[in-house]
């Protein structure tokens, strides 16, 4: 189960300016881990919008819309998470 991974800018500046370096590589493995094995803690953001997930791991969050036609997931956002 393979799928594309896509960073919106805003996506990839987050990882590089709002998380230390240890949050950094777990959210870009995490999300890496997710798009080729499908594993990771997900949760669905919104019940009216059935493509719009958080994916978390310890210091940070990723905002992802998952394309199951396209097989895409692409990258919204990063945040740090306490």
């Amino acid at each position: 189960m393979i799928w594309d991974l896509i960073w919106h800018h805003a996506a990839h500046w987050g990882l590089l300016n709002n998380l230390g370096p240890s949050a950094a590589a777990r959210i870009d493995k995490a999300l890496m881990d997710f798009a080729a094995k499908g594993s990771g803690s997900i949760e669905q953001l919104d019940i009216d919008d059935p493509n719009r997930f958080r994916l978390r791991v310890e210091g940070a969050e990723a905002r992802i819309f998952i394309d199951r036609r396209a097989r895409t997931i692409l990258v919204t956002s990063i945040h740090r998470r306490r």
